[in-house]
């Protein structure tokens, strides 16, 4: 993966896998959305950014060809979702959040 790692946060564009690679091996949670057009991406957004309120290293990102409308990963860890499902991705990002996996 790339040194850098992508401020936590939302994005409309894709983000390369070597840059988010880096913020799951610094115990971040990625939820991505099905990458759609600019007003599905916003509304997707609203939606998963309202899932992740209180919790500090998550990221928020489309993703081309995604096989569900949206998804979950963590370092090792990733969970589809056919639908959104508030409680089920806190549960996902609870459960992995924050856990470093430097060395």
């Amino acid at each position: 993966h790339w040194g850098t790692v992508a401020a936590w946060g939302s994005y409309d564009f894709v983000v390369p896998d070597q840059v988010l690679l880096h913020n799951l091996e610094d115990g971040g949670v990625v939820l991505w959305y099905a990458l759609g057009s600019p007003e599905q991406n916003r509304a997707r957004i609203g939606q998963l950014e309202e899932v992740a309120r209180g919790f500090e290293r998550v990221v928020i990102a489309p993703r081309e060809d995604l096989e569900t409308p949206f998804a979950a990963t963590a370092w090792g860890r990733r969970q589809l979702f056919e639908r959104l499902d508030e409680a089920g991705m806190r549960a996902f990002i609870e459960a992995f959040e924050g856990i470093d996996h430097h060395g």
